[in-house]
């Protein structure tokens, strides 16, 4: 059994200054822009997981976490040309943004276990990815999460006296909602939307083995 919490605080920003320049001479003549957006991500989990054993060869593993997520951002620009853009003199402020969210993920792991040095396992584990702000104006403020669920089958063996083992899996990924990155076309503004049309199913494997 294993139980725990997590937290963090994630403070960074964008800022970003545009300069005119003279093609003729390469000299700077000017600001044409200047993009400052701070972006604070906070998150609180608490986590759990226990393995249960039926038998001496037999036993499922069970566990869980649980996220609190909030992430604040703002946005001010400065430049000559947020009149022909935005249609708003200089600065263009954007109020803060405060978004929440919460998420629980989980997994569950049976064994078995053919002889001491023989195991077959399974496993369905859920993945999270959170939302958030988007550092720019005239589009949407914020994103929604994308999610996953993981399949997982596997095979763990020594042979010839602990001489070879193999370690080999197959996995299956459901992964929907993605987060797809756009670009307004006006502004040429990077943002980040979740498309709930799409969806991506992956299936990969993995081996090794040594002597």
């Amino acid at each position: 059994m294993a139980i725990g919490g997590f937290y963090t605080r994630e403070s960074s920003g964008y800022v970003q200054n545009v300069l005119a320049e003279n093609p003729a001479t390469g000299a700077i003549v000017g600001q044409w822009a200047n993009y400052n957006a701070p972006f604070v991500y906070k998150e609180y989990a608490g986590f759990a997981d226990f393995t249960f054993h039926f038998t001496e060869r037999f036993d499922v593993q069970i566990g869980g976490r649980e996220s609190q997520i909030r992430q604040t951002f703002s946005y001010i620009q400065t430049g000559l040309y947020d009149p022909v853009f935005f249609g708003a003199p200089s600065p263009i402020v954007f109020p803060q943004v405060d978004a929440k969210s919460s998420a629980f993920t989980y997994l569950v792991t049976p064994k078995f276990k053919v002889s001491p040095d023989f195991m077959i396992y399974a496993r369905l584990a859920s993945g999270y990815r959170p939302g958030g702000p988007n550092p720019s104006p005239g589009v949407p403020p914020e994103f929604g999460p994308d999610k996953t669920k993981n399949y997982e089958l596997g095979v763990k063996a020594d042979f010839l006296d602990h001489t070879l083992s193999i370690d080999t899996s197959v996995y299956y990924i459901d992964w929907k909602n993605i987060q797809v990155f756009l670009s307004n076309p006006v502004t040429g503004q990077g943002y980040t939307v979740t498309r709930a049309e799409r969806r991506v199913r992956v299936l990969s494997s993995q081996r090794s083995q040594g002597l």
